[in-house]
């Protein structure tokens, strides 16, 4: 049996198969909603317009999965932490930061906010393949 996806969330995983990633920006005050939901969380109007976001953002701070926690069905997206990500366009969520490793780490919080960028991965899971949007480290300028 396929999985019905509700029209949001049909429209912003349509969005990723073609390399994009949607957001909804509230026509009442402005706030960017990413991943996008069908009211704003800021003032509650649900007159919302989509809008591509770049991506683009910081990790504001972070943890690194133990060995124990570490997530067999993410396996191939290893190494990755969690993390708090800045969006450029606004929104700030937790989310999982592709390259974030224990070597690292020192030279990642020495230079909190660190830049980071979407990456749009593929997915296989026993109902079906999609793609989603995970975090990756971006090069320190």
């Amino acid at each position: 049996m396929a999985v019905k996806l509700e029209r949001i969330v049909k429209k912003y995983y349509d969005a990723l198969e073609e390399g994009k990633v949607l957001s909804r920006v509230c026509k009442e005050c402005g706030s960017t909603e990413w991943p996008p939901v069908m009211a704003c969380n800021v003032c509650g109007c649900t007159d919302m317009e989509w809008k591509e976001i770049s991506g683009e953002g910081v990790i504001t701070n972070f943890v690194l999965p133990s060995v124990m926690s570490l997530k067999p069905q993410w396996k191939e997206l290893e190494p990755y932490g969690y993390g708090v990500v800045q969006l450029k366009e606004g929104p700030e969520k937790n989310v999982m930061v592709m390259g974030l490793t224990k070597k690292n780490e020192k030279e990642v919080r020495a230079n909190l906010p660190y830049p980071c960028h979407v990456k749009i991965v593929q997915r296989e899971t026993p109902v079906g393949k999609y793609k989603t949007a995970v975090f990756e480290l971006g090069p320190k300028e």
